[in-house]
Order: structure tokens, then C-alpha cells, then sequence
């Protein structure tokens, strides 16, 4: 349903770009206000910005079959990092995509 299409990192920021798609319904999305990169070390990198689908409490309604493009703004990735993990929120809910792999290394 949700899936990461590309990473393009700046001096100045990580933006993930991606895609949701529901082909089974309707309905409404959002991001958790927590949405964060975690780095190897332990370090959380918080989302600043969203396009395309909003922060939680605002929400982006999507019909069934329609993909709906994002893209999240992080602050910049330290020099070296190779991987890092994205999770939408702490705890057990929301998105969570583990050991997304750098081509090179910042």
C-alpha cells in the first residue's frame, strides 16, 4: 500500500519520495506528527514537512485505485550514514520501513 520510490539528500535535507495506493477502498490518510528517520546510532532525524499526504490531524482522502504521490522533508543526513530506518510514529502503530540502504554513503 505504501511504498518508498526515492531519497534525495541535500546539504540541507533528506526528502523521501514515495506512493500509497489502496486498491480495495476508499478512505483517508495521514502521517503521524512523530514521523522520524532513525540513524544506526540512535539518533532521531523528525519530519519537518509533508506534501501530498499531511501531518495527522489534517488527512488526504484518496479513492479506491488512486495512488497518491508524498514526498517527507527530514533535516540533512550526517556524513557516512549508509542506512537508516523510517518509522511514521513510536510504539506499534503506523508505517515502518527498516534498513533502507544508501547507494554511497553521505
Amino acid at each position: 500500500k505504501c511504498k518508498l520510490l526515492k531519497i534525495v539528500i541535500s546539504e540541507n535535507s533528506t526528502k523521501l519520495y514515495g506512493e500509497y495506493f489502496n486498491p480495495s477502498e476508499s478512505g483517508r490518510v495521514w502521517w503521524g506528527k512523530g514521523a522520524f528517520i532513525l540513524l544506526e546510532d540512535g539518533q532521531h532525524l523528525k519530519a519537518s514537512n509533508a506534501e501530498g499526504i499531511p501531518f495527522e490531524p489534517q488527512n488526504a482522502i484518496f479513492n479506491q485505485n488512486q495512488h497518491l504521490k508524498f514526498v517527507l522533508t527530514f533535516p540533512p543526513l550526517p556524513s557516512g550514514t549508509t542506512q537508516f530506518d523510517f518509522f511514521e510514529s513510536e510504539g506499534s502503530s503506523g508505517w515502518k520501513f527498516y534498513d533502507i540502504m544508501l547507494s554511497d554513503a553521505v
